[in-house]
């Protein structure tokens, strides 16, 4: 450590980073990386009615109210770091800043349609928040090495996290479903042998590390980008005159480490994307060292190629059509048919052209407006920009445009001064012990919280790698902060990179709209354009101070609209869910009923509490009805009938809510309990298919209903549409019809109109 140490040169006036920014940089930083670090779900309680003779489970993860939280948290210290970042001299964007507010309160509008959207939109405007705050603080040359360190001490964590789910956790889960294997078929409703349950096995025992992030896919966007950073830092190693193995080694195990995580998580985008990130590091790392005149048309020409290489190789297998069988290639090609059915989103409406669906809604809407061929039902189009356009409209084009704009500008910018002499090395304004007091307090406000709510599954093993990941990313990040002299030209040319190559990949995954790597995502590329930018506290012109006051005051009037409209009506809902759970768990049936609605009154559009007073009020039925109690029975089917009723009324899309409806129709039919409950649940039967045209599920239920209503003739047409769906859905054999619902179909199709 003595030789890393030594020689570190005395930061200059202009060098000198002001300690409250560093300090609101870190903060900000942690809001950022806890999701990338800690398990966080969307929904945590009542996926499925606790049983009262087993032990309550509690899930190991941060759920919606710490999301809704944290998100809050991000952008109240947003409103914070601007101001102390202008008065330490950085610079305001007004165009970018307005590029980055205006799509915001498009997501404050769209939390107000529905629960889902509320939660997803909170993390979008946490994450739009941390970029502005990130365009001014990353100016700043100790908060470039400070992101530029936070995100490389990731990466030991993140391999020992992934050798223990690789090598013991998922082994363990393949062994227990197959001891287990006829109890898991029943539950899943699949039969033994069929398509869905080899192609189950398959993929469980093929596993890919996942990361926090519960993808793939987005976990190897974020591994491929934080790569790219630890790779210049390793080469700027390497290259110079003075090279010493004791700074070289570490920055080179550091991105094995990488290399070897992102070799598992088997994400094909990612290792593709990772060659055109290499080259465009040894384009920079050319003309910083010799450059030319041309180098800035080169570099954005080779960047903006790079950005819209997996856009253009989407479109080009997508015009090649589809392959004969489902053993062909597929994931490019089903991409093509996600934008497809976006652009049909888009101009469906315009309403959709202005606002879009919003985030969550895109969903709905995608069942109706997909092509009949894609078997998938998506919740994105897998690409920021049609994801962006398609959910927040007009809004959604102008985060497309600063995206690009940033890229772009940080090109020019980096090559404007290549001309001129290098600055100095920078320096750390802190001393060691506060330098690592600063990388302790990162790591136990992420992966001390990580540890802390994944602590009821910690065992020894656990518990040890748990603990060397702490110690390599305090020592990783202390390395890189203050024993490493990194010119900034070099931090520059790591974050520029790592911003190209996460908005490449980002082109076909969904890294900028999964609410635990969007914060990320922006960060990055925000960091790569400020780092570009030098402040100056002597030349701040007062527009400068002005910008930065109304966007302080537009993101305080956010964090309080964010406050009203999202964080504390998501905090009760969940606090009368769990606490619907408990009473459920107790049998007191009442009470969780009450809670139940209470829950319903409060988030009329999310599902678990309508789903769940539904459930309840069904599994209430068939208890009289069993005493001979009808009733008692009726009663409480015609409540659960009004359940589903309000639940269709206030639900912001899809089939779910009709599909309860029928159950219900279905079990008084089959008790008895209500006159022409049979004919009652065609017209819910219809309208499911209506919001799920291409649903093989809804069709067979919208056909059996006919057929036991005696229109035959009617239901054969259907039973016709059925193997027409059917054989479109050939590239996923799982979403096909099973061999006993063939089967069934062909039986009913052998009926004539003069057989009824």
């Amino acid at each position: 450590m003595r030789h890393i140490l030594q020689n570190q040169p005395q930061p200059t006036i202009e060098q000198a980073t002001p300690r409250l920014p560093i300090i609101a940089s870190a903060s900000l930083l942690i809001t950022a990386l806890l999701p990338a670090v800690a398990p966080f779900y969307a929904s945590l309680y009542l996926d499925t009615l606790p049983d009262p003779n087993t032990p309550l489970i509690t899930i190991p993860a941060f759920g919606p109210s710490a999301i809704v939280f944290l998100n809050l948290i991000a952008i109240i210290i947003a409103v914070f770091s601007i101001p102390l970042a202008n008065r330490s001299g950085a610079k305001s964007f007004p165009l970018l800043n307005v590029f980055i507010l205006i799509p915001i309160a498009c997501l404050l509008y769209h939390a107000t349609q529905s629960y889902d959207n509320a939660l997803l939109a909170s993390s979008w405007i946490a994450a739009l928040t941390t970029a502005l705050a990130t365009l001014y603080l990353a100016q700043f040359q100790q908060v470039q090495k400070i992101i530029i360190a936070a995100f490389a001490a990731l990466l030991i964590p993140y391999l020992l996290d992934s050798i223990w789910y690789l090598f013991v956790e998922q082994p363990l889960t393949v062994r227990t479903f197959i001891e287990n294997e006829q109890a898991e078929l029943l539950a899943r409703g699949w039969e033994a042998g069929s398509t869905q349950h080899q192609l189950f096995l398959r993929r469980m025992q093929s596993p890919d590390a996942l990361g926090s992030f519960g993808l793939s896919n987005v976990f190897g966007s974020i591994l491929v980008t934080i790569i790219l950073i630890t790779t210049t830092l390793t080469l700027h190693a390497l290259a110079q005159s003075n090279r010493k193995l004791a700074r070289i080694i570490p920055l080179a195990i550091i991105t094995l480490a990488g290399l070897f995580t992102l070799y598992y998580t088997h994400s094909k985008g990612a290792l593709g994307v990772l060659p055109l990130g290499f080259l465009l590091l040894i384009a920079f790392f050319i003309t910083s060292k010799k450059p030319f005149k041309s180098s800035k048309y080169l570099l954005t020409c080779l960047a903006l190629a790079i950005v819209l290489f997996p856009f253009l190789l989407v479109i080009a297998r997508g015009l090649l059509g589809a392959p004969e069988t489902h053993e062909g290639e597929r994931s490019l090609l089903f991409r093509y048919q996600y934008w497809l059915g976006s652009w049909n989103i888009y101009t469906d409406s315009i309403t959709n052209i202005l606002l879009g669906t919003g985030p969550d809604n895109f969903r709905f809407q995608y069942l109706i407006h997909k092509l009949p061929a894609n078997p998938e039902d998506v919740i994105s189009a897998h690409s920021i920009f049609i994801d962006y356009i398609a959910t927040l409209g007009l809004a959604g084009i102008l985060l497309t445009i600063a995206a690009l704009s940033l890229i772009i500008k940080s090109i020019i910018n980096f090559t404007q001064v290549l001309n001129t002499p290098e600055e100095s090395q920078t320096s750390n304004p802190f001393t060691p012990r506060i330098t690592l007091a600063l990388a302790t307090f990162i790591a136990a406000l992420t992966l001390g919280l990580q540890f802390y709510i994944t602590q009821p599954e910690q065992y020894a093993d656990t518990a040890i790698l748990w603990l060397i990941s702490l110690i390599a990313f305090i020592a990783t990040f202390f390395i890189i902060t203050h024993a490493l002299a990194i010119p900034t030209r070099i931090q520059s040319i790591a974050l520029i990179t790592a911003a190209v190559v996460i908005l490449a990949h980002s082109q076909i995954e969904m890294t900028f709209f999964q609410f635990t790597s969007a914060p990320i995502a922006w960060l990055i590329i925000t960091a790569a354009f400020a780092s570009t930018i030098k402040p100056s506290k002597a030349s701040r012109p007062k527009s400068n101070t002005r910008i930065a006051l109304i966007t302080t005051i537009l993101l305080a009037i956010t964090a309080i609209a964010t406050f009203t409209l999202i964080t504390r009506p998501i905090n009760q809902y969940q606090t009368l869910l769990v606490n619907a759970e408990s009473a459920l768990h107790q049998r007191s049936y009442s009470r969780a009923l009450d809670l139940l609605d209470k829950a319903a009154a409060e988030q009329p559009t999310a599902n678990t509490a309508q789903k769940s007073r539904i459930l309840v009020r069904s599994n209430i039925v068939l208890l009289y009805t069993q005493r001979n109690n009808k009733p008692s029975a009726i009663k409480y089917l015609n409540q659960a009938i009004n359940n589903a009723q309000n639940y269709i009324i206030h639900a912001p899309g899809g089939a779910a809510p009709y599909r309860y409806l029928i159950q219900l129709y279905e079990l008084a039919n089959r008790e008895n309990l209500l006159p022409n409950a049979l004919n009652d649940s065609l017209h819910p039967a219809t309208e499911a298919v209506n919001r799920s045209p291409y649903s093989l599920p809804d069709y067979l239920k919208l056909a059996d209903i006919q057929y036991q209503l005696g229109d035959r003739t009617e239901a054969q047409n259907i039973y016709r549409h059925i193997l027409s769906l059917n054989d479109q859905l050939y590239l996923d054999p799982g979403k096909q019809l099973t061999s006993n619902q063939l089967e069934l179909v062909n039986s009913r199709l052998q009926f004539t109109p003069l057989e009824q």
